[in-house]
């Protein structure tokens, strides 16, 4: 599950984070920042985004007549949470998460499917609630940046990382002729990094060779995508270098708990102890009196 994020970066931060090559030569890549394409959402950086407020993604410009003279990729605000076809306005379903596991069997998330609407949600992190015997206790999960693979790239970002999550979108028209568009994370069973708190996580593309392969509908197919995002964690090399760690730390309940709360209060790290989940809480029998 994923239910909060934190997306802190400005649309010109955005641009340069997402910088994609373009050309290879000679060892050396042109890159190109991805158009941001504004539209009727307004994205505003935050430190604690609910569901259906308005999140940065990456996607591929061909599923948008407005972006024909734009980058191959571009940046746009989507509303989190997809609306329902019959509704362009809101939703009283709980559609910012959708489970891969069934989302070729929904009759909301499949259309989007096979209309090749894939996207990057992109965000600093997301929190994540670990229920235990006593409380519920909130962390923050994020990527630390842990080599530098090309340290004389003038290209390669050195602001926070990304958190580029896996994701669906629709694009509907409301009923004063506005086109609206919206957005849902696409999670799996929790692996082994996460899975002491919670069950489920949200699909985490590691590289831009991965990013293009999700988003670039010229590259996979509906069939050879919907493959590629199921089976992503078991299909990536172990080989592959990695460039980010993947990071937690407890936060202030006090604080992201509120959903008024927007300020960097929400992600500051607290001292708590680790707790066991409450399902292995469950497990355990109670001691027997003697």
């Amino acid at each position: 599950m994923c239910g909060r994020l934190a997306c802190t970066l400005c649309p010109e931060e955005l641009r340069k984070a997402c910088a994609y090559p373009k050309q290879r030569k000679e060892n050396k890549c042109d890159y190109v920042e991805p158009t941001y394409i504004e539209n009727a959402y307004q994205y505003v950086p935050l430190y604690n985004l609910c569901p259906s407020g308005v999140v940065p993604i990456l996607a591929d410009k061909s599923h948008f007549p407005e972006a024909s003279d734009c980058s191959d990729f571009i940046i746009l605000p989507m509303r989190w949470g997809m609306l329902p076809r019959w509704n362009a306005e809101k939703s009283a379903y709980h559609t910012h998460n959708t489970r891969i596991e069934g989302a070729m069997q929904s009759n909301f998330f499949k259309p989007e499917f096979l209309k090749n609407r894939r996207c990057v949600v992109l965000c600093d992190g997301y929190f994540e609630w670990q229920t235990t015997r006593a409380d519920k206790q909130p962390y923050y999960i994020y990527q630390e940046k842990i080599k530098d693979d090309c340290p004389d790239d003038k290209m390669d970002w050195m602001g926070k990382p990304l958190l580029k999550l896996a994701g669906i979108f629709s694009s509907k028209i409301d009923s004063e002729g506005i086109t609206r568009y919206s957005c849902s994370i696409i999670t799996k069973d929790s692996d082994k990094r996460l899975s002491w708190l919670h069950d489920r996580m949200p699909i985490m593309l590691e590289t831009f060779d991965d990013v293009e392969n999700w988003i670039n509908c010229e590259k996979l197919n509906c069939d050879e995508s919907f493959k590629f995002i199921s089976t992503y964690e078991e299909s990536k090399p172990e080989e592959k270098k990695q460039k980010y760690a993947l990071k937690y730390h407890p936060v202030d309940k006090k604080f992201v708990n509120d959903s008024s709360c927007k300020s960097e209060k929400c992600i500051e790290r607290v001292n708590v102890k680790r707790q066991n989940t409450l399902d292995s809480w469950f497990c355990k029998r109670p001691a027997t009196s003697k």
